[in-house]
C-alpha cells in the first residue's frame, strides 16, 4: 500500500512526515469528518486494491470476511467498514482479528473500529496493543481508539506510552488522547512530555492536550517553553495552550512573550490568546504591537483582539487606525471591527473574563 494520504494531526506547519509517520498516518485515518472532528476510515489508501477484495458491505459479510479472508487486503477492508457500521455484534471479530492477525494493517484498522464501536469490553484489547503490539502501527491505533473512551482505565495506560514509546507518533497520539479525554491526572505525564521530549511533534500534542484538559497546574512548565523552545511551532501552540487556561498569572505570561518572541506566526498566535481572554490588562500593550510590529498580519489580528476587549482605549485605538492608518488593510479591518461592536463601537464597557 502506498498511498499519499496524510494524518491531518500531526503534519506540523512545513515539516515533512517521516516515512514511518506517512505510513501511520494512512492507517490511523482517512478523512477528517466535518462534523465533530471523528475520524472516519473512508477512503484515502485504506481500502484495498482491486474490486476482488472488495466483497463485503454489511455486517455479516464483513465478519466472515474479516475472519476467513485470504488475503490481507481483503480483511483490512473489511475491519474497515465494520468501523463505519459501528455494530456491537462485530466486537468479538475486531478483537480477535486486533489480537491475532498476522497483518498490521488488518490489526490497525481493527483496533480504529473498537475505537468508533466504543464498547468498554474492547478496552483491555486496546491497552494490550498499545503496551505490546510490534508494530507502531496497531500501537498508534490503538492509542487514538483509546481516547474515545471516558473511562479511568485508560489514563495511566496512555501516560506510560507517551512517556516511554519508542516511536514519536504513537508517543503524539497518547497526548493528543489525553486530551481528548481530559484527564487531569495526566498533567504530570503531559508536561514532563512538553518540556523534554526530543521530537517537536510531541511536544506540540502535549501542548495541545494541556489546553484541551485546562488545568492550571503546569503553569511553570508552559511559561519556560514558551520562552525557551527553540522551534516556533512549539511556542505558538503553548500560547494556544495558555490563551485558555484560566489564571491572572497567565496574561502577563503572554505580554512578556509578545514583546519578546522574534517569530511573527508565535506573536500572531499570542495576540490571538490575548484576544480571547478578553482582559483589559494588555489593551496598552496590544496597541504598541498595531503600531510597531513589523508583520501587517500580526497588526490586523491585534485589531480583532482589541475588538473582542474593548473599553475605552482600545476603542480609540481602533478609530483611529480606522481613518488614518496608510495601510489599507489596517484601514479596513478597524472599520470593520467597529462597524461589528454594539452601536458601531459607540460605547463599550471593559469585559473581565479569565
Amino acid at each position: 500500500m502506498t498511498s499519499t494520504a496524510t494524518h491531518p494531526r500531526l503534519q506540523i506547519g512545513n515539516a515533512s512526515p517521516c516515512p514511518r509517520a506517512r505510513r501511520m498516518r494512512r492507517v490511523w485515518y482517512g478523512l477528517l469528518a466535518l462534523a465533530g472532528g471523528v475520524m472516519l476510515l473512508v477512503g484515502t489508501g485504506l481500502a484495498p486494491r482491486g474490486a476482488a477484495a472488495q466483497i463485503c458491505t454489511d455486517v455479516e459479510p464483513c465478519m466472515a470476511q474479516l475472519q476467513f479472508g485470504e488475503t490481507r487486503r481483503a480483511r483490512e477492508f473489511a475491519a474497515k467498514i465494520l468501523g463505519e457500521r459501528n455494530d456491537p455484534k462485530a466486537l468479538p471479530v475486531l478483537t480477535k482479528a486486533l489480537q491475532s492477525d498476522p497483518g498490521e494493517f488488518v490489526r490497525a484498522n481493527a483496533a480504529t473500529a473498537l475505537g468508533l464501536l466504543t464498547e468498554p469490553l474492547s478496552i483491555d484489547a486496546l491497552l494490550a496493543a498499545l503496551k505490546d503490539d510490534p508494530s507502531e502501527l496497531v500501537r498508534g491505533a490503538a492509542g487514538e481508539a483509546l481516547g474515545r473512551f471516558m473511562d479511568p482505565r485508560v489514563q495511566s495506560p496512555l501516560s506510560a506510552a507517551l512517556a516511554a514509546d519508542p516511536d514519536h507518533g504513537v508517543r503524539a497520539m497518547a497526548a493528543e488522547s489525553l486530551g481528548r479525554i481530559g484527564a487531569a491526572p495526566a498533567l504530570p505525564a503531559l508536561t514532563t512530555a512538553l518540556a523534554g521530549d526530543a521530537r517537536v511533534e510531541v511536544r506540540v500534542a502535549a501542548a495541545r492536550a494541556l489546553g484541551a484538559i485546562k488545568a492550571p497546574g503546569g503553569l511553570d512548565v508552559l511559561k519556560a517553553v514558551l520562552g525557551q523552545d527553540a522551534d516556533a511551532r512549539v511556542r505558538g501552540a503553548v500560547a494556544d495552550t495558555l490563551g485558555k487556561v484560566p489564571g491572572d498569572a497567565i496574561t502577563e505570561i503572554l505580554v512578556g512573550a509578545l514583546q519578546a518572541d522574534t517569530d511573527r506566526g508565535v506573536r500572531l498566535r499570542i495576540v490571538r490568546a490575548l484576544g480571547e481572554r478578553r482582559r483589559q490588562e494588555p489593551v496598552a500593550v496590544l496597541i504598541e504591537t498595531l503600531k510597531s510590529d513589523p508583520a501587517l498580519d500580526v497588526r490586523r489580528e491585534t485589531i480583532f483582539a482589541l475588538g473582542k476587549i474593548g473599553g475605552s482605549l482600545a476603542l480609540d485605538a481602533l478609530r483611529y487606525f480606522a481613518e488614518k492608518s496608510v495601510h489599507q488593510d489596517l484601514r479596513k479591518a478597524a472599520q470593520q471591527t467597529l462597524a461589528d461592536l454594539p452601536q458601531g463601537g459607540a460605547a463599550t464597557s471593559p469585559t473581565k473574563a479569565s
